[in-house]
């Protein structure tokens, strides 16, 4: 199956509003090992995470994508959203031609100002 997601290091830059950050990272080789260790492998790639409060709320790692394609080949009409994080299945979802409205609900002011504008849309 084609890769719907898209790399969000090209989309979402690093940056940092009140609790919220984002940073990009490469994997080393022990985390890698680990990775697999722990069934969720990971690539020499660069990725995207978001953290508040200094926690891991969202990443684009391979298991992310994984567990979310079904969600976002689902995703038709008017669509809710629980969460932005760094939208990584809001972008595919705002890009399907069966998709009329995109609603998303986030907690995180913090997270809201660092990455909505990011998608931000008139659709």
């Amino acid at each position: 199956m084609r890769d719907m997601f898209c790399d969000m290091a090209s989309v979402v830059p690093v940056g940092q509003h009140g609790e919220a950050s984002v940073i990009h990272d490469v994997p080393d080789d022990f985390t890698i090992m680990r990775s697999m260790r722990g069934l969720m492998p990971l690539e020499k790639r660069t990725y995207t995470r978001l953290l508040v409060g200094g926690v891991l709320m969202m990443t684009d790692a391979d298991f992310e994508r994984r567990t979310n394609v079904d969600v976002v080949l689902e995703a038709e009409g008017d669509v809710l959203i629980a969460g932005l994080g760094i939208g990584l299945i809001l972008k595919p979802i705002l890009e399907k031609s069966g998709v009329t409205r995109v609603t998303v609900i986030e907690k995180s002011a913090d997270v809201i100002a660092l990455i909505g504008p990011i998608f931000a849309c008139d659709r």
